[in-house]
């Protein structure tokens, strides 16, 4: 079971998650509060769908975060998943 976008939550309920799902944390620097399950040995996705790869994926390796490059449209080709 996944916590998606509720960084604000995201110390309280790591223990009851699986996993985080977060958009554009990077675009609106809200990344912090899901490192907690990068910590706890749990994974994050991360979606961006305004910056380049070059504006996140650094920090997405960095931190841990599985984060990749999408459109809006959430059926367009292709995504662009950072590279390590």
């Amino acid at each position: 079971m996944a916590l998606k976008n509720d960084g604000s939550q995201a110390k309280e309920l790591v223990d009851d998650f699986d996993f985080a799902i977060v958009e554009q944390c990077f675009q609106y620097e809200e990344c912090g509060p899901y490192r907690t399950f990068v910590e706890h040995h749990k994974a994050v996705f991360e979606t961006e769908y305004e910056l380049g790869p070059g504006q996140f994926c650094p920090e997405a390796n960095r931190i841990n975060f599985s984060a990749i490059g999408k459109s809006y449209d959430l059926f367009a080709k292709p995504w662009r998943p950072c590279q390590p």
